[in-house]
C-alpha cells in the first residue's frame, strides 16, 4: 500500500512590486463597479416641464407628480411592511418617445371668453380709441397701457361698483370712486378688446395685471397698467406672466412712472382669468375663484389651492393663441 505524506506546504509568493500591482487593479475594479452600478431596485427618472409620467408595475399605472426640470430617484417597495424594494424588471416608465411626440397640447382644455369689437363700440367711439392705433399691434397695445395709466390716480376704492370700463371712466375722473390695479386692468383689457386685440385679466400674489395677445410677436404679454408697465428680458422682448415667473430677478420692468414695491416678486402666483367679457357678463368680485385658473407650477402648491378651485400644471393650457 502506497502513502503519500505531505513533507512541507509553502505559500505561493510573488514579487513586492507584483503584489502592489495586482491590489491597485481590484481596487481600480471595484471602484468602477461601484461608480456605473445603479441598485437594481432604483429608476433614475429626468422630468420635463409641462409632462405628464406614470409608472407601470405588474401592468398596474401608477402616476407621477412632478413640477419638472427635475431628476427623480424614484425605488419602488411592495406589500406594505415589506422592506425589500421591487426589481427594476419588474417596472416600466410610461414615456416612450411616441407618447412624447403625442404630449404636446393642440389646444386648451379650459374655454376663454372675451368681449367683441362690437359689443365694444360705445366704448371705442365715446373714449376715442382708434387714436391709439399705432403703426404696429405692439405699438397699439403700448399707447393703451399709458392711456389706461393717465386717466386717473391710484387710490383706495370703497366698494366695487363695477367692471364695465363705460361705467367706471366717468366716475374715477370725477373723483367718485378711487380706483386700484383691479380698475386699471377693467379699463386695459376692454379698450384693447374695443380696439380688436385679446386681452384678459391675471391674477398674482396681491395685486391684478393683464395679458394681451400681441399677434406680431406670436404671444400673450403681461401688462401692468396700474404702473404703466410691461416687462422684458434682456433683449428687450416682451414677456407672459409665466416668462417672468421663471426669471423674476432677470426680468426688466418697462415704465415712465417711479416703481415703489419690486413687482417682479408677485408673480410666485398666477391665475388666468377665464372670463374676460365682463361687459355682457359681469361678475361678482367674490366668486372670481369660480372663473379663473390657477398655474401650478410645483405639486406642492396644490395644498394652498381651494376645493372649487381650477388648477392646472400644464402652461400651454394658459398660453395657446386665442381662438
Amino acid at each position: 500500500m502506497r502513502r503519500i505524506q505531505l513533507i512541507e506546504a509553502r505559500k505561493i509568493s510573488y514579487p513586492a512590486w507584483t503584489r502592489i500591482l495586482l491590489v491597485l487593479l481590484l481596487f481600480e475594479t471595484a471602484l468602477l463597479a461601484y461608480v456605473v452600478r445603479l441598485p437594481e431596485s432604483e429608476i433614475i427618472l429626468r422630468t420635463e416641464v409641462s409632462k405628464n409620467y406614470s409608472l407601470l408595475i405588474d401592468d398596474e399605472r401608477f402616476p407621477i407628480l412632478s413640477g419638472g426640470n427635475q431628476k427623480l430617484v424614484i425605488q419602488l417597495f411592495g406589500q406594505p411592511g415589506n422592506s425589500q424594494p421591487l426589481p427594476r424588471n419588474r417596472v416600466k416608465i410610461l414615456h416612450t418617445p411616441e407618447q412624447r411626440a403625442m404630449a404636446k397640447l393642440n389646444a386648451s382644455r379650459f374655454r376663454f371668453f372675451y368681449n367683441t369689437p362690437r359689443e365694444l363700440r360705445t366704448l371705442r367711439e365715446r373714449e376715442g380709441l382708434d387714436a391709439l392705433r399705432g403703426e404696429t399691434d405692439w405699438d397699439t397695445v403700448r399707447n393703451t397701457l399709458l392711456w389706461t395709466r393717465r386717466q386717473f390716480e391710484p387710490g383706495r376704492p370703497r366698494v366695487y361698483r363695477t367692471t364695465n370700463a363705460l361705467e367706471l371712466l366717468p366716475a374715477l375722473r370725477a373723483g367718485k370712486e378711487s380706483g386700484f390695479c383691479a380698475h386699471y386692468c377693467y379699463v386695459l383689457v376692454q379698450s384693447l378688446q374695443a380696439l380688436g386685440l385679446y386681452a384678459r385679466h391675471v391674477t398674482i400674489q396681491g395685486h391684478e395685471v393683464a395679458e394681451a395677445w400681441v399677434p406680431s410677436l406670436g404671444k400673450w404679454v403681461c401688462l401692468d397698467p396700474n404702473h404703466g408697465a410691461y416687462f422684458a428680458d434682456s433683449k428687450g422682448t416682451p414677456l407672459s406672466a409665466y416668462q417672468i415667473a421663471l426669471d423674476p430677478l432677470r426680468t426688466k420692468v418697462i415704465s415712465p412712472y417711479k416703481i415703489g414695491p419690486d413687482v417682479r416678486t408677485w408673480f410666485t402666483l398666477i391665475a388666468v382669468w377665464l372670463r374676460n367679457d365682463l361687459v355682457t357678463h359681469p361678475i361678482n368680485i367674490y366668486d372670481l375663484n369660480r372663473y379663473r385658473c390657477r398655474l401650478v407650477r410645483d405639486v406642492k402648491e396644490v395644498k394652498t389651492i381651494d376645493i372649487d378651485d381650477l388648477y392646472t400644471f400644464f402652461p400651454e393650457d394658459l398660453y395657446q393663441a386665442p381662438a
